[in-house]
């Protein structure tokens, strides 16, 4: 129950994130109790200020995924493969692989920002902390 920006911006649980608009979920996979990382694989683990000690599902709008040629030694960025890109005109939709976790970006097609990957190509994203939305069932 919200506004439709709250219910996109702060969905309450899995299902809600998954109803409204596109979203990438993700089980958690292991938590360690000395940690303040959220590992989803062995390739990717998430660091994050909020409390996730009972949560079970992260999840990360694609068009809050910041994507890029180089590295930037930035908090929660990962290297990763292109392995499919659909221009939708005033966005490009990426699916990028991360080992063996897929996920989703949008990004803004823009001419300044250099932004147009191409299947196959080895780029990086990074995640936000305040993207990372974590969810129970």
């Amino acid at each position: 129950v919200g506004t439709p920006n709250e219910i996109y911006t702060n969905p309450k649980n899995s299902f809600v994130a998954n109803f409204i608009g596109d979203s990438n979920l993700f089980k958690i996979n292991n938590i360690f109790n000395d940690s303040e990382k959220i590992y989803l694989n062995n390739e990717v683990s998430l660091d994050t200020e909020q409390d996730f000690s009972d949560q079970s599902f992260v999840s990360v709008r694609p068009e809050h995924i910041k994507i890029k040629k180089s590295s930037s030694q930035s908090i929660n960025e990962f290297k990763g493969i292109v392995e499919d890109v659909q221009f939708n005109g005033n966005i490009i939709k990426y699916l990028v692989s991360l080992g063996n976790l897929k996920i989703r970006v949008t990004a803004v097609n823009s001419l300044d920002e250099g932004n147009e990957f191409s299947v196959f190509q080895e780029i990086y994203v990074e995640i936000p902390k305040k993207s990372i939305k974590l969810l129970k069932d």
